[in-house]
């Protein structure tokens, strides 16, 4: 499972990784079921669409998919893209679904994180959730990444660990990368 956002009311964004787990094509439309959850909701609204790829931006390891859906999502609020690159210290929010219900999460872009590409024109963002450091867990994959004006800047690709000496995963520590994320400019 991951989260997705809108470029438009057809056209939702997921993180490349959860497009490949749920076997989309760009060639057959496949039954998708998206959940829609509204802060402090106790009832999960979704709908059952058709979808099928329509392109792929490949980023490191990872990438996004845009999806094309067979018909608009209803409720869908498409979001709007910052064309400029983020800057260290700036302030970002996410939302996250820790225990399955919404949750908006704040932090800080920490600057380009270099470990997972070759290149560093392909650099994915490094950020720091306040709060919560493992809110962006599972299912947070594709979750929009936002400036403090609400434009998305990138998309969560995976969650940083620290693994102690006895094999407990556990959150980085306060001023570390808690995330990985791949920018959408």
């Amino acid at each position: 499972s991951g989260s997705i956002w809108f470029l438009r009311e057809d056209e939702p964004v997921l993180a490349l990784h959860v497009a490949r787990s749920l076997g989309l094509s760009n060639k057959e439309w496949t039954p998708v079921e998206i959940y829609q959850n509204e802060p402090g909701a106790k009832i999960r609204r979704h709908q059952r669409i058709r979808a099928r790829l329509h392109r792929t931006i490949t980023w490191g390891l990872d990438g996004l998919a845009v999806l094309k859906l067979e018909e608009p999502f209803q409720g869908a609020r498409p979001l709007a893209i910052r064309t400029e690159p983020l800057m260290p210290g700036e302030k970002i929010i996410t939302p996250a679904y820790p225990g399955g219900f919404l949750e908006l999460t704040t932090g800080q872009f920490l600057g380009n994180d270099l470990a997972l590409s070759s290149e560093s024109k392909e650099a994915s963002y490094a950020i720091e959730i306040d709060g919560n450091r493992l809110a962006l867990d599972s299912g947070a994959s594709g979750a929009p990444v936002l400036d403090c004006t609400g434009r998305v800047v990138a998309a969560v690709s995976a969650q940083v660990y620290l693994v102690s000496e006895n094999g407990l995963v556990e959150a980085t520590l306060r001023g570390q990368q808690t995330n990985i994320a791949i920018p959408v400019t």
